[in-house]
């Protein structure tokens, strides 16, 4: 099926359009011919070249094409109130819709490289890379949005890993503690009432020292006892 081009304003809005089988060019590089319009139309065709070869890389990428109209407002919307009200269960949502968003950055990456690398054998078998600058200019253009792609990628992750390092310390703090049990109990008593019970029969030192004197020394506490003060 032939591929319609059509010119589109601003600079940098090149792309390809799946919907319409459009490749759509920026002003600059529709109406200026140099090395580095001619990496961009190659770029936008290998993109053209992988819809039509059934790349897996844009299979997956549009598989979350729909799931991204909306993730973006319900991601921050959802941390912003799950941060603000304290609900955990919300930001632990929102957290999971931004992680579509990262996911989504991260298969660009592979797939911008594998478009330039399509684009590069194309100006290859039509002849256009003729000389060794042209070469050179050609490459620089066709890889000059990976490195943009890469860090893109590599801001998300980090940002998704402190929503997660935040969101974990708020369900940590929220986790209700455990009074069960009896190891932790004896130890946080005999700790906290060991400068104020005098002897073995408050309740609270009889629970921390004489009961683990007995059980050590049955026969003799009272030997045993001061080794438990």
């Amino acid at each position: 099926q032939p591929i319609g081009v059509e010119r589109i304003r601003g600079t940098m809005t090149d792309h390809f359009d799946p919907g319409a089988n459009v490749v759509r060019l920026s002003d600059p590089v529709a109406t200026k011919p140099s090395v580095a319009s001619l990496a961009v139309t190659a770029h936008e065709l290998g993109h053209v070249q992988q819809y039509q070869t059934g790349s897996g890389l844009i299979k997956m990428r549009g598989f979350l094409l729909p799931a991204l109209q909306f993730s973006p407002t319900i991601s921050y919307i959802a941390i912003l109130f799950g941060l603000w009200f304290n609900l955990t269960g919300l930001l632990w949502l929102g957290i999971l819709f931004f992680a579509l968003m990262v996911l989504f950055s991260v298969l660009t990456l592979p797939v911008e490289i594998d478009a330039s690398r399509l684009g590069t054998r194309l100006l290859r078998e039509a002849s256009l890379m003729q000389n060794e600058s042209g070469a050179q200019g050609s490459r620089a253009g066709l890889t000059a949005a990976a490195p943009a792609c890469l860090a893109a990628a590599i801001r998300s992750i980090l940002q998704l890993l402190f929503y997660v390092s935040v969101a974990m310390r708020r369900s940590y703090e929220s986790a209700p503690l455990d009074y069960g049990d009896p190891v932790s109990e004896t130890i946080s008593f005999g700790m906290a009432d060991r400068a104020r019970v005098p002897g073995e029969d408050h309740e609270l030192g009889a629970r921390a020292y004489r009961l683990p004197a007995l059980a050590a020394c049955p026969g003799k506490p009272r030997l045993c006892k001061g080794s438990f003060r």
